[in-house]
């Protein structure tokens, strides 16, 4: 698989066995070296010339302290300029869809979600959106109340395409990276040393994306209504959802979701290390070793994977 000047270099998918012989580690005790296993010095040396090109120094990014940054990113594609603003923020709210109240319609596919009826367009939205003002909502129960459902809005939509190119991004700006001779000057990455993720000390092996459902009741659901078009306009659905998962080299999958927000899940990222000074904290809810221990996995996932060959398939060159 070829980017424009690039190549990428495919993980390996699992570390078992001695790289030389092919003993497996039931049969004999493996040394690990980097992310190859070797049964002996003799094998390690009989494999070096094979070896040789993948070996090098490699600075390892633990998703861990990782994907914080990866939630501000999705974060900000909704706040991005060229992002159509949803018309519930450009149009007073007329109704009262607080936490303990409002109206739960059930529409004729069978769906009930929270009604938030929108009225005449706000002339100054725009400040009004800073402050999430009583101008914009005047029967909101306070001002905390309404800046969250601010929030929730702000956050509907383009979860697939968010998804996407967060993994699109991950693997063009790091397994496209390797380790370079220090006689050779590197045509376009900043070091002479690969990139790669791992977490809990475990190499990445796969990532890609996963569409699935999750459960959310009709209070957290949001669908809006507009009082001038008579129109109706469903939110997002949580019946089609995305995304992102990881492997390990271990074989244990973790996953990272940035689209729960709007569904009233309010897991937050501080954002202050990332030098983002608009925005203070990102949602996201990383599903990593310490989730995994209080919510399995088999509970957690709700779809299947995607065709992972999208991002590490079999083309590319293999590298550690």
């Amino acid at each position: 698989m070829e980017v424009p000047g690039r190549k990428i270099y495919l993980p390996l998918a699992q570390l078992d066995k001695c790289l030389s012989c092919g003993r497996a580690g039931n049969e004999v005790k493996l040394k690990r070296v980097h992310v190859a296993l070797y049964c002996s010095t003799e094998c390690q040396k009989k494999d070096w010339k094979a070896h040789k090109p993948r070996c090098g120094a490699t600075d390892r990014i633990d998703l861990q302290s990782y994907f914080p940054l990866l939630a501000c990113g999705a974060h900000s594609c909704h706040t991005h300029p060229k992002v159509s603003t949803h018309p519930a923020l450009t149009h007073k709210i007329l109704n009262s869809p607080n936490p303990t109240s409002g109206e739960i319609v059930k529409f004729p596919n069978g769906v009930e979600a929270k009604l938030v009826l929108l009225g005449e367009s706000l002339p100054d939205w725009e400040a009004d959106m800073a402050t999430a003002s009583e101008t914009w909502w005047p029967s909101a129960l306070d001002a905390k109340v309404r800046d969250k459902l601010k929030r929730r809005i702000l956050e509907e939509g383009n979860i697939l395409s968010i998804v996407l190119a967060t993994c699109i991004a991950l693997v063009a700006e790091l397994y496209t990276t390797t380790a370079i001779p220090t006689s050779e000057t590197p045509k376009w990455q900043p070091t002479g040393r690969r990139l790669r993720l791992s977490y809990d000390r475990s190499p990445i092996a796969d990532l890609g994306i996963v569409r699935g459902s999750v459960r959310v009741t009709p209070q957290d659901r949001l669908a809006y209504y507009h009082l001038e078009r008579n129109t109706f306009m469903m939110g997002q659905d949580p019946d089609d959802h995305y995304w992102i998962y990881f492997t390990t080299l271990a074989g244990e999958e973790y996953s990272l979701d940035c689209g729960m927000m709007t569904f009233n899940f309010c897991k937050m990222v501080q954002t202050a290390p990332y030098c983002l000074p608009t925005l203070v904290y990102a949602p996201v809810f990383f599903y990593g070793k310490e989730r995994a221990k209080a919510l399995p996995l088999i509970d957690r996932l709700a779809g299947s994977h995607a065709d992972p060959s999208l991002f590490f398939g079999t083309s590319g060159s293999l590298e550690s």
